[in-house]
């Protein structure tokens, strides 16, 4: 019988580094929009062009839904370190739960937004908001019952869908930032297509980890078979 070869084609550390590089991202804009809140509409214009309006009208679900983000986004690369989750399972289970809550905090809490805050634009942006947080949802409860069901490649793989549509705002500011800073401006019909674009690209690059990060079960059970 071959031996049956199981340890990811990339560095253990590399896929935790990507996602928490990317994660900074996230994490910079929301600790920019916090300061905003904090500081009011009228005490600092230039960080105020980074935030809504309506974020100093109804600041609680905003606040909330930031927060919730950021520990995701701190916690997120931890859960793909297999070292850790060798040497201190303890952590990696707690985290992980800490991890389920604000992840399904900040999707629901974006719908929520998304829901009750004033219409922008032609209705795309709403129904990517909508589309993508209910995706996030449901990837996170997938990856629960595939671990609570003792399938661990499964979790790894819908735990990874969910961080990879929380990174989509991330990839939506690098895509807009050249666009404006080219430009100037930013229409909102351009704004509505960066969005899409920034989850889809996320969605397709999660795909290619998966594929890249883990040995396909067809290939083990052939090996296994030999």
């Amino acid at each position: 019988m071959s031996k049956i070869q199981t340890k990811p084609r990339i560095s253990n550390w590399r896929l935790p580094l990507f996602l928490f590089i990317f994660g900074l991202v996230n994490i910079a804009f929301g600790t920019i929009q916090l300061s905003s809140i904090a500081i009011g509409p009228a005490a600092d214009g230039a960080l105020n062009e980074m935030t809504s309006p309506q974020y100093f009208i109804t600041p609680v679900p905003v606040i909330f839904h930031i927060v919730c983000g950021i520990f995701f986004n701190v916690l997120a690369p931890l859960q793909f370190v297999p070292a850790l989750r060798k040497r201190a399972p303890k952590f990696h289970r707690w985290s992980g739960r800490l991890l389920l809550i604000t992840g399904l905090g900040a999707a629901a809490s974006g719908m929520y937004m998304n829901q009750f805050f004033p219409a922008f634009g032609t209705g795309w942006k709403y129904a990517a908001v909508l589309i993508f947080s209910f995706g996030m949802i449901a990837s996170l409860l997938l990856g629960l019952r595939a671990i609570l069901n003792r399938d661990v490649k499964c979790h790894n793989e819908w735990m990874m869908r969910a961080v990879m549509i929380s990174l989509g705002p991330a990839t939506q500011r690098l895509l807009i930032l050249p666009i404006y800073f080219a430009t100037g401006q930013m229409s909102i019909l351009m704004i509505e297509i960066v969005m899409w674009a920034g989850f889809l690209i996320n969605i397709a690059v999660g795909e290619m980890i998966l594929r890249s990060h883990y040995t396909p079960r067809k290939a083990l059970r052939h090996a296994a078979a030999e």
